[in-house]
């Protein structure tokens, strides 16, 4: 995959893109960017507290506010909550087959986190195991998900049963694991299962994207009309966000001590503790790095390729999260021309 991505790349960087619309960057006054971020403040977002600490942002002349108000990410961008957003890939492809003019502009992670989770002693040793058993939603677009990594293995969502899981809090979660009032979760490979092992419950791990579920993870996403009209402005925040990621990664003890000082709600330090949190969001940190540069290396983090979505709509359509007869393309679905023009100057 890493030689055909950089195939890609280098004929992009071979031909000029049209990145510059009417926004200046060189106005004394900051253009407002609003995000909306896929979770509740912590070492996701670690790349963008960094720039704000170091002035980045409002150097590049960028007022950055970031936005959360629940799972209703696209909605909530689409009803003008953001103006951009982060978000699953596959559920993007979804909203832009019923119509909705959005595109991903440059990818948090090249490889999607999300993984299928048991409790170790479960007696589940693979996905064909789940048959018959409980799963756990916490939000519609798992069942998407679920579908995917079941019939990669054989199965149906009619061979399980599900119940909705209404608490984020790890220790009530485990509770409902222990206890078999669900089997198992989805969960990112490298968040809750960090806590859950800190927590002194081990599980096993069935990642999605080593059954079926080949997405890009987080993206970057915004109305197509807003991408064009902004386009310079969104350069500057890809720019600099990722340069925060490069800083995070130069210091990961320190940011993630930050993070957790400065951001990670205090009412939701794990059992209560500062220091169990700390360690968990350090180690949370450490594993994300091959999420970023998986394929593309740290120097090109956030570019996208026609053949990565490409394939992700083949997979859409295999498994009916789309009409089998959808006419999307790749081009339907991102817009490059940002990260190209960023990759130019990296070089």
């Amino acid at each position: 995959m890493k030689a055909k991505f950089l195939t890609i790349l280098l004929l992009f960087l071979a031909f000029p893109v049209s990145v510059f619309s009417n926004d200046d960057s060189s106005s004394e006054k900051l253009q407002p960017l609003r995000v909306y971020l896929d979770w509740t403040p912590n070492i996701e977002f670690a790349g963008m507290y960094a720039a704000l600490e170091k002035g980045w942002y409002e150097k590049v002349g960028i007022d950055l506010k970031m936005v959360f108000e629940g799972l209703d990410i696209i909605p909530n961008v689409l009803k003008g909550k953001a103006d951009i957003g982060m978000h699953s890939a596959h559920d993007l492809i979804n909203y832009v087959e019923k119509g909705s003019t959005l595109k991903a502009f440059a990818a948090q992670y090249q490889l999607n986190p999300n993984s299928i989770v048991v409790g170790k002693n479960s007696g589940i040793n693979s996905v064909k195991d789940l048959k018959g058993k409980v799963l756990g939603v916490f939000s519609p677009q798992e069942y998407g998900m679920f579908q995917i990594m079941l019939e990669y293995n054989g199965l149906s969502l009619s061979d399980v049963k599900f119940k909705d899981i209404k608490t984020f809090r790890e220790s009530e979660i485990i509770d409902l694991l222990k206890s078999g009032t669900v089997d198992a979760i989805i969960a990112w490979e490298f968040n809750w299962t960090v806590t859950f092992a800190l927590l002194g419950y081990d599980v096993r791990v069935f990642p999605g994207y080593d059954n079926g579920f080949d997405y890009y993870g987080i993206v970057f996403f915004a109305p197509e009309e807003y991408i064009q009209n902004n386009s310079n402005l969104l350069k500057r925040f890809l720019k600099v966000t990722f340069d925060g990621w490069r800083e995070v990664y130069k210091r990961p003890e320190y940011y993630a001590k930050f993070v957790v000082d400065q951001y990670y709600p205090k009412e939701s330090y794990i059992n209560g503790s500062r220091d169990l949190t700390y360690k968990q969001q350090l180690l949370e940190l450490r594993l994300r790095k091959k999420y970023f540069m998986e394929g593309v290396g740290e120097k090109y983090i956030g570019m996208m390729s026609a053949f990565r979505w490409n394939k992700s709509l083949k997979i859409s359509k295999k498994f009916g999260l789309i009409p089998a007869t959808s006419r999307l393309k790749a081009e339907d679905l991102f817009d490059h021309s940002i990260m190209v023009a960023i990759a130019r100057e990296n070089r």
